[in-house]
């Protein structure tokens, strides 16, 4: 996975779309979060399109930085509390993992060790100019 540059392009540029959830959500402060989204080029322009820009394969930091903040604000209200941690790109896609900021410091395990653990995959529906809509579930475990 490679190390992504920490450019937070969204907030700068963009009015950040309201992201809804088919389902509650219940997070806190207490639980350590990471947020896996695999996106198809297909969908990462369509998102830009919901904010009159245009994404580019070549410098998709502005997208995904839009996404986070998206996500932060649906999970918990506030824009901020999600930092893209690292991507990888395969199978024509993109998967993003992003991680939950406790109190202006990331997660660092051996210091949130009480902390419960959540790791969730989210997919978009339908994308509309002001509000998209999200799926989310418990990510799958890994053996």
């Amino acid at each position: 996975m490679s190390q992504p540059s920490q450019g937070d392009y969204a907030t700068e540029q963009y009015k950040v779309p309201n992201l809804r959830f088919a389902q509650d959500t219940c997070f806190d402060g207490q639980q350590k979060l990471y947020v896996v989204v695999a996106l198809s080029q297909q969908k990462q322009a369509q998102i830009m399109k919901t904010v009159g820009q245009v994404h580019c394969h070549n410098q998709p930091f502005p997208t995904w930085s839009l996404l986070g903040q998206a996500l932060s604000k649906a999970l918990f209200t506030e824009l901020g509390l999600l930092r893209l941690k690292s991507t990888m790109e395969l199978h024509q896609k993109d998967y993003l993992l992003f991680e939950r900021d406790f109190d202006g410091e990331f997660v660092n395990t051996s210091d949130t060790a009480e902390a419960t653990e959540y790791i969730l995959e989210v997919d978009f529906g339908k994308l509309h100019d002001s509000e998209w809509l999200g799926y989310w579930k418990p990510a799958r475990p890994v053996h």
